[in-house]
């Protein structure tokens, strides 16, 4: 590289420094305000973020065009504001060999299509299996986009590596020679410089440089530029050399934000090594004495070695002439040693009203946010001066985070009682958001391409249609998208479009069940026949009877599924870029386009950006469309930076609180700097490859995401005026358990461990570190947030009035049941019975009655509460079974059950059901169903030896009142002669005998002159000793009748039963009783084992949620442990669970008892 001589002078060259922005700001302004002779020339400006850009504006308004000094009426006109990289860009577009129409060859977007191309060429290089094959999955695109991106990058840092590959030597980025399994780098290149046909940028830099220096180039730049709020070196020594020669004819200022003006002067008065430096010399460091310039500070210490080296840069000129004094708080004391490049001295000691440095500790991102709006709240009624929009809030993961701050500071403002602080409300700004975010539709053409590479799962398909443009493009609402879901549970639809699409995956076209298709042609059939569940229709299709009164919506889903269909076997071929454009614009059309005047604009972006990406594939110089074929996994790749949604355009200082990543606003001052989610990985950068040459021999100046993350941390701490906030995970949300804090968090505790004097660093005062470190509990109801004295202030801290109003009721409802008396009930879920008006209904269903005895749990939760316990969501598997499971088995069974009892042929049974595809496929369902048949069957030998009608569709009314007044209104199914029937096709449970008493019971009492039964029939109780595949034991009849015989006696004694039934019904909705399964065997005097109640190896009854719910996981022992309370039923036993299970089934095992049903020989 050519460097120009030492002795040459830089008199348009100048270099400025600073500690904070607005020193550089006032002399820009100072500057610019000398107008040039031409008043239209315009003043170009390079920024190094766009938030620094809209800051900087702002700032030159005040002084540009000003009425008077001071004024803050300026206007800022006729300037053209850039990034730092477009300034290589103007000087190569100064003598370029392409137009303007075709446009630069060598942009890492028409790169690509070019190493594409060079892909396809393989003949032409000797490593080209290298790159040629590749695995399951795997993009072409992808890797020529890849490859793109390290050629880009060695033309932008190791440009003389380019020109040794132009000239034919294959060297690495030192220039030594190239190692074997590299080569295919260089041989590559040259196949695709040939391609595109024109110099590249390596190539032409030299002697533009050298035009530029003797003015013999002519560049599209005014005669005075600026580069305004540089924090690194962008590009490194090449940089310099541009600028150097820029500067020659041109005004050049170079504003540069220093961290430490002081370590700046030190390094350059020290250092002195030939360029380049390999980055692992780690030059300079020893001339850093505070911490964290060394550890976060790594691009500004490079930038100013490669000042202080490269020859002729003339000295940086420091702007910061503010004396030091003595700081009056904690952030001050930091951010002076950090600028005066001091150790800390352990010399500062911490007022207790010092709230300059905050460090919240919390329990995952939600509380990170509430805690955060918490803590700015403070921080405005602190100072009534203090507005929203001087406060900025820096997010390392915004795009994680955004959700949850728009949830919290749109929802807050109330004021909070007993409170002397209510607090403003909170408006939050956030800058620079996602394009996903802004324009929905990217989510939909995301889903989509995920689709149709898929296998149409249907919960895939189900959620793809309930997008929002999709959803209103096909009219459909949430009701019918609860049809939709039940519709595809009851048609089987599992995945596949239909059997051809399915053959991907090896599965025989002869097996059609289960796909989409299958589903639909059950539900279009369904519209137009009705069915019998015993028939199958035209096509040997079983049609499905509840869509027959939704036909336009089955219509509307059958066109959707269509398209997809269509776009699935179009997607399925091989085809050029412009020919996919295509697709993709035709299938954005059809899914996306909406009635909505919002969807109709984001989908004219989408077609817009979609024709772009169409224009710029494109090959070499003169831009010819690309030829090479793509698949969808290409498209995928092709669309990743559109779909990932990069960061549409910022929007700052709207007079909010403002919300950003770290780097658009580093170094911008603001009153209260907070750090939302400071944790572990939150500034972790993306892995560097063993392909990149450059960072095999990384160079002092090369750019660095983890060091450029930390410094930005370091630069937005720096710029914060009045008070730093910082919120990390300290605890785990689920485990509660202490989380490691993150190396950067580590490392400023220490820091302002070694700055307190000695008597207040951690482990001798902790009084010191709890104005800084704030532990906040789980919850945001806890009682701590809303008690004085808490959580590190002489007030309260939280404002949120509905978490506090949620924390004194708690605390209420702990005093009153602490007074209640009765003993001790710690152990139970409450401790005093709530009183809805449901318990004090006088009119009870019966349906109601069975609710509750199926499960008085449940029931209390249900209809007590009014709530329904949040339970993890069951992702419906779409993998063919090979077995039935138990629910499904419950259903099949009883179809056949009712089938058979109807005198339908087993084989019409066995071709409806193989049609719906309830059973798996092949010869799993042929033995599934054999054992089913063989099981019905047994059941049909004991209907018809116990004289039973399963197909009596008579039921017997019931309106009873009871002695008390109560009525009890419902009706029973009668299927047995004087009596009321019940078969179900599962395994005995103690609900089913109370549901039979209960029936009888209610016959009796309404007729007691006849001589009622209640019959149940079930599957048979299998033996747990039993081995897996062991015969199915016979099904089981129960029969109940009542044990007095004279009417009078039997009403009495079905009344005093139902008496009880109804007392229990009346208590279980006020609290959860302890009736159980497992109750039946405690009122027979039996103590279950705790393997009853919970096991590790089976689901029983003590595993459901509800029972973990109000009981823990306490064992059953444990549960028989709990005391009984005064006013529940009288007893002997001090067990409650004991007391209630003898007081149920004792009144139900007064009233009747089992009869001996005829003997049953299967």
């Amino acid at each position: 590289m050519s460097h120009p001589t030492a002795n040459l002078r830089f008199l348009m060259l100048n270099l400025r420094a600073a500690e904070s922005l607005p020193p550089l700001a006032e002399d820009l302004g100072q500057r610019l305000a000398d107008a040039p002779a031409d008043a239209f020339t315009q003043e170009w400006i390079a920024v190094p973020a766009a938030g620094i850009k809209r800051w900087l504006q702002l700032e030159l308004a005040r002084t540009l065009g000003a009425s008077e000094p001071g004024a803050n009426d300026g206007v800022v006109a006729n300037i053209k504001f850039a990034y730092p990289a477009t300034l290589g860009q103007a000087v190569l577009a100064a003598n370029t060999p392409f137009t303007e129409e075709s446009g630069d060859p060598w942009s890492v977007d028409r790169l690509t299509w070019a190493v594409l191309a060079a892909l396809d060429e393989s003949s032409k290089w000797s490593t080209a299996t290298t790159l040629s094959e590749l695995t399951e999955g795997a993009s072409r695109y992808g890797r020529a986009r890849y490859v793109a991106d390290l050629f880009d990058s060695y033309s932008n840092h190791r440009p003389e590596m380019i020109r040794a590959w132009v000239e034919g030597r294959n060297v690495d980025g030192n220039g030594s020679p190239l190692d074997a399994a590299m080569a295919w780098q260089p041989e590559l290149w040259r196949v695709t410089r040939e391609i595109v046909g024109s110099p590249s940028s390596p190539e032409r830099m030299p002697q533009l440089l050298a035009d530029l220096r003797t003015n013999a180039l002519e560049v599209d730049l005014p005669p005075r530029v600026s580069l305004f709020g540089i924090t690194g070196m962008p590009g490194g020594e090449q940089f310099l050399e541009l600028i150097s020669a820029l500067g020659q004819h041109r005004e050049v200022n170079i504003y540069l934000l220093e961290p430490s003006v002081g370590a700046l002067k030190a390094i350059q008065k020290h250092s002195s090594s030939p360029l380049p430096i390999p980055r692992n010399q780690e030059v300079a460091l020893e001339e850093l004495a505070h911490p964290l310039l060394r550890s976060w500070g790594q691009p500004a210490r490079e930038r100013a070695v490669l000042l202080s080296n490269y020859a002729g840069i003339p000295e940086v000129q420091s702007l910061t002439t503010t004396p030091p004094t003595q700081p009056a708080d904690l952030l001050h004391q930091l951010q002076g040693d950090l600028r005066a490049n001091t150790a800390p001295q352990s010399n500062f000691s911490l007022l207790p009203s010092d709230r300059s440095v905050e460090i919240h500790s919390c329990h995952g991102l939600t509380r990170q946010v509430e805690v955060l709006h918490d803590a700015l709240v403070h921080a405005l009624a602190d100072d009534p001066t203090l507005t929203q929009d001087e406060i900025l809030v820096a997010c390392p993961t915004l795009s994680q985070y955004a959700p949850l701050i728009e949830a919290t500071f749109s929802s807050r403002g109330e004021s909070a009682p007993n409170n002397e602080n209510f607090g403003p409300r909170l408006f939050a700004q956030i800058a620079d958001r996602s394009q996903r975010e802004v324009y929905p539709v990217l989510d939909c053409l995301s889903a989509l391409i995920d689709l149709i590479g898929g296998r149409f799962g249907a919960s895939e398909v189900t959620e793809f249609l309930r997008l929002g443009p999709v959803r209103d493009r096909f009219k459909l609402t949430d009701r019918d998208f609860s049809r939709l879901d039940a519709w595809v549970k009851d048609t089987n639809v599992l995945w596949g479009i239909d059997a051809t699409q399915r053959q991907r995956w090896g599965i025989p076209e002869t097996i059609t069940t289960n796909t989409w298709q299958s589903g639909l042609d059950q539900l279009l059939l369904g519209v137009m026949v009705r069915n019998s569940n015993l028939e199958l229709g035209p096509g040997g299709v079983a049609p499905y009877d509840s869509s027959s009164d939704a036909p336009e919506i089955v219509g509307r889903v059958a066109d959707a599924l269509e398209m997809l269909r269509r776009l699935a076997a179009e997607a399925d071929k091989s085809q050029t870029v412009a020919q996919w454009c295509d697709l993709l614009a035709k299938a954005a059309n059809d899914f996306f386009r909406g009635p909505v005047d919002k969807e109709q604009l984001d989908l004219d972006w989408l077609l817009k950006e979609i024709t772009e990406i169409s224009a710029a594939a494109v090959v070499g110089v003169d831009a010819q469309p690309s030829t090479t074929l793509l698949e969808l996994n290409d498209i995928r790749r092709l669309l990743a930076d559109l779909l990932k949604g990069v960061a549409s355009r910022p929007d700052f200082f709207r007079g909010a609180i403002t919300f950003s990543t770290l780097t658009p606003l580093r170094g911008v001052p603001f009153r209260v700097v907070a750090v939302l989610g400071l944790d572990e990985g939150a500034l972790a950068s993306p892995a560097t490859t063993g392909d990149d040459l450059a960072t095999r021999a990384a160079r002092i100046g090369d750019r660095d995401a983890r060091a450029d993350g930390r410094q930005s941390l370091l630069e937005v701490i720096l710029s914060a005026r009045d008070r730093v906030i910082i919120t990390h995970s300290g605890s785990d949300v689920r485990t509660n358990q202490k989380t490691p804090d993150a190396v950067v968090l580590a490392e400023l505790r220490d820091t302002i461990n070694a700055t307190l004097v000695d008597n207040q660093k951690s482990g001798q005062d902790d009084d010191a570190w709890e104005h800084i470190i704030t532990v906040h509990p789980r919850q945001k109801t806890d009682a701590r947030n809303f008690t004085a004295g808490e959580l590190g202030l002489t007030t309260s801290w939280g404002f949120d009035a509905a978490a506090c109003a949620g924390a004194n009721a708690r605390a209420t409802f702990a005093k009153t049941s602490s007074g209640s008396g009765g003993g001790n009930h710690s152990d139970e879920y409450l401790t005093v019975p709530i009183t809805p008006l449901a318990a004090e209904a006088k009119i009870i269903l019966l349906s109601d009655l069975r609710k509750f005895l199926k499960s008085p749990v449940e029931w209390f939760f249900t209809q007590g509460l009014q709530v329904r316990l949040r339970q993890e969501d069951e992702v419906e598997s779409d993998e063919f079974a090979t077995t039935i499971n138990a629910l499904e088995k419950y259903k099949i069974g009883k179809r056949l059950l009712t089938a058979r009892s109807a005198g339908v042929d087993d084989r019409v049974w066995r071709k409806v059901e193989l049609a719906k595809g309830t059973v798996p496929p092949g010869p799993y369902g042929t033995t599934a169903l054999d054992a089913l048949a063989r099981e019905v069957e047994e059941f049909m030998e004991v209907i018809e030896q116990a004289s039973i009608d399963p197909t009596s569709t008579e039921r017997i009314a019931i309106d009873l009142v009871l002695p008390d007044q109560t009525r009890i209104v419902g009706s029973i199914h009668s299927g047995a002669n004087s009596g009321s029937l019940a078969i179900e096709f599962s395994r005995v449970k103690p609900p089913q005998h109370l549901n039979a008493a209960l029936d009888l019971m209610l016959l009796t009492a309404t007729d007691p002159n006849t001589d009622w039964r209640a019959i149940n029939l079930r599957r048979g109780t299998k033996n747990p000793n039993s081995k897996k595949n062991s015969p199915e034991p016979p099904p089981d009849l129960l029969e109940l009748v009542a044990t007095q015989s004279d009417p009078d006696s039997k009403k009495a004694a079905a009344e005093k039963s139902l008496a009880v039934i109804v007392d229990c019904f009346r208590r279980g909705t006020c609290e959860p009783l302890p009736l159980f399964g497992l109750s039946q065997k405690l009122a027979k005097g039996e103590t279950p084992k705790d393997k009853e109640w919970r096991d590790d190896f089976s689901h029983v009854e003590g595993d459901e949620p509800i029972y973990e719910e109000v009981f823990g996981d306490k064992e059953f022992s444990e549960l028989l442990k709990i005391s009984a309370r005064p006013g529940d039923p009288e007893g002997k036993d001090t067990s409650r669970a004991r007391r209630y299970a003898k007081y149920l089934w004792g009144a139900v095992d007064e009233f009747c008892s089992a009869s001996t049903p005829t003997e049953v020989t299967p």
